[in-house]
């Protein structure tokens, strides 16, 4: 006798990258990145010697582009990373208020608040500068909480674990929701259910309501 098929899983929890998933906005921090970096000498050059995309695995945030950015350009070391983080943090948050929203975003962060889904946004984005931007958009009052990147580059898998026990499930419970290699790895390492947005993936959030 065929066994019967396992039991579907409970969903009681989900994550969502931020950027190009809930929001159009990995153009614009680029064109962010390239402005502040362009005032040097260069400067834009310099940036393709050095991992800026956070997507691709690689543990990166603001704080290490701009100390690499630093060792590449010495006219920059005199201004300081911290400051060119500044500079570029500035610009983000400036950008980000008028980002467009991914279609369905919002309309999807609701229906999770309305079924009680406790919802998290889980960014490669430094923790401050990402819930700045959530709050921005109004989205604080859909999530339980925003959870972004320390500043010497984190994990998303780190956030996922602090998800899974803030919702007191297991890692099958949990499902993350991404459009980068680095959301498939830390959902694959984890060990919840990924849903890719764009590429072989969904068309965008929408598709999944």
């Amino acid at each position: 006798m065929a066994s019967p098929p396992p039991a579907p899983t409970v969903l009681r929890a989900v994550s969502l990258d931020f950027d190009d998933t809930l929001i159009e906005s990995e153009a614009m921090k680029r064109a962010a990145l390239v402005r502040v970096a362009s005032a040097f000498a260069g400067g834009e050059a310099a940036l393709g010697r050095i991992d800026t995309d956070s997507r691709t695995g690689a543990k990166v945030t603001r704080h290490t582009i701009f100390r690499d950015f630093c060792r590449e350009v010495p006219a920059a070391r005199a201004v300081g990373a911290e400051a060119l983080v500044d500079r570029y943090s500035q610009a983000v948050r400036e950008g980000i208020a008028s980002a467009t929203e991914v279609n369905g975003a919002s309309r999807l962060l609701a229906e999770l608040r309305d079924r009680n889904v406790p919802t998290f946004i889980n960014s490669a984005t430094p923790t401050s500068a990402l819930q700045d931007a959530v709050r921005a958009r109004g989205w604080d009052r859909f999530v339980s909480a925003a959870l972004g990147a320390p500043e010497g580059g984190g994990d998303k898998v780190d956030n996922l674990a602090e998800i899974a026990r803030r919702a007191s499930c297991a890692a099958a419970e949990v499902a993350h929701v991404g459009d980068g290699a680095n959301d498939a790895s830390a959902a694959q390492r984890f060990g919840c259910e990924f849903f890719r947005i764009g590429g072989e993936g969904y068309r965008d959030i929408a598709s999944l309501t």
